[in-house]
């Protein structure tokens, strides 16, 4: 296992969710002909650094017998795009309006694929309000995952350790805001519709 205590068909469903989100989001009306891209083993990678995060989070939290909840899903999914940053500005393109659709391109996904989680409508939400929301990631670090993207350099985007990470605690502070956030955003959600 590529995380202990997580089964590989969990990581590769994980990853193939990512990929989805991130087609998805590269596809957008606002990123579309941005000239952004990612790697190819980046979906993998986010799959392995999620589990490895959520696993580390459990330690300290989870109680016996329960699962983790949506809002620590989505959370723990915001953190690991946002400090992973797997959109990258094509390296032909050294335009600077390039560069900064690039650094929105990643709190952009991280957002989508979170809210989604907790049926939260951040996409109809003022642009003012959203713009706060990414420029707040843009210094996001979990250094704890580290070690994992270096394997995954060396290794052309291969994850081959069994991964166990301990969380700092100013990482372990981090998480606990993103969850709070969350748990807000899960309070308002988009209405089902009529015969639904």
């Amino acid at each position: 296992m590529p995380v202990v205590n997580v089964a590989a068909d969990d990581i590769i469903a994980r990853a193939k969710y990512f990929r989805q989100m991130l087609d998805n989001e590269l596809a957008s009306p606002a990123l579309r002909g941005a000239e952004l891209f990612y790697h190819n083993s980046m979906p993998d990678i986010l799959a392995h650094c999620y589990f490895a995060i959520s696993e580390a989070y459990k330690k300290i939290y989870l109680v016996n017998g329960h699962r983790t909840d949506s809002s620590k899903r989505a959370a723990l999914t915001c953190a690991t795009i946002v400090a992973i940053a797997p959109i990258r500005q094509n390296p032909d393109s050294n335009s600077e309006e390039k560069a900064i659709e690039a650094a929105y391109a990643n709190p952009m996904l991280a957002m989508s694929c979170s809210c989604s989680i907790v049926n939260h409508p951040f996409h109809k939400r003022p642009f003012d309000d959203r713009h706060r929301v990414y420029r707040a990631f843009f210094d996001f670090s979990l250094p704890s995952i580290e070690p994992i993207l270096a394997e995954a350099r060396a290794n052309r985007g291969a994850i081959i350790s069994d991964w166990e990470i301990p969380l700092t605690s100013p990482e372990e502070t981090l998480l606990n805001l993103l969850v709070d956030d969350f748990v807000m955003y899960s309070k308002f959600t988009i209405a089902e519709q009529e015969g639904r």
